[in-house]
């Protein structure tokens, strides 16, 4: 492994600490949204996301947490699909919460959510740390 590539243990880190922050988001914007008397669509739509991002984060978050206590490699697309869904889902969330308050508001979050994936996919190939088609170094 070269040290351009991203060690396990530093990818079970990694997504522990978005699993935990996702969750801890979710978690709170569920509550504040119990404050609201009428359910607006974008509403509806945040809380059946929150419905599945939770409990995907929570697996996903449970098997990094057993992971990083067992030398058992626990990661599998079960894994994978829990983690992944469970961020989008999130992510969608919060966007709909955006687009409960305006819909420019929704606008410049999902431009702000591209924009940070372009720099930051950019910043990884420029570094070295992604190349299309490598995976994480076993």
């Amino acid at each position: 492994m070269n040290e351009s590539e991203i060690s396990p243990k530093q990818m079970l880190t990694n997504q522990r600490l978005s699993s935990s922050a996702l969750l801890g988001v979710d978690v709170i914007s569920l509550v504040q949204l119990t404050s609201i008397s009428s359910l607006s669509t974008p509403v509806l739509v945040a809380i059946f996301c929150f419905a599945v991002s939770v409990p995907f984060l929570s697996g996903a978050l449970f098997g990094l947490v057993y992971e990083r206590e067992s030398d058992v490699d626990f990661r599998t697309t079960g894994h994978s699909i829990l983690f992944h869904v469970g961020t989008i889902l999130s992510v969608g969330g919060i966007a709909a919460i955006f687009f409960h308050f305006h819909y420019a508001a929704a606008a410049v979050f999902i431009i702000s959510i591209v924009a940070t994936i372009v720099c930051f996919g950019n910043h990884l190939i420029a570094r070295g740390h992604w190349k299309p088609g490598n995976k994480v170094a076993p």
